[in-house]
């Protein structure tokens, strides 16, 4: 009975100290370093002026790509203006088993 009753205060003081080990930690609060979170007023004038050269690079590349659209848009219609319609052209007398030759299609539309 002796052991039992020692056993079960062993047990039950363990459980105290447990549950008051979690309380302590719970009721803490965590010191802030106030340090940290200072930031002085050059590093906000470095961080605006980062900005402000990142924003004017986006710009630039924002141009830099429409002109390169109206360039493509310019060539596109180069070449759709530049399109020759085969389907006005008979290539009958030069055509042979195994198609049209190539040359007298160039010959036939003068791209020599």
């Amino acid at each position: 009975m002796v052991k039992q009753l020692g056993l079960l205060l062993l047990a039950s003081g363990m459980f105290v100290i447990v549950w008051v080990l979690v309380i302590v930690q719970f009721n803490e609060t965590p010191e802030i370093d106030s340090s940290l979170n200072y930031v002085s007023n050059i590093e906000l004038k470095d961080e605006f002026e980062q900005d402000m050269k990142e924003t004017h690079s986006s710009k630039h590349d924002v141009e830099h790509e429409m002109e390169k659209v109206e360039k493509q848009e310019e060539i596109s219609n180069q070449i759709t203006s530049n399109v020759i319609n085969l389907q006005e052209y008979d290539f009958s007398h030069v055509s042979t088993p195994e198609g049209v030759p190539i040359d007298a299609i160039l010959n036939e539309l003068n791209l020599n």
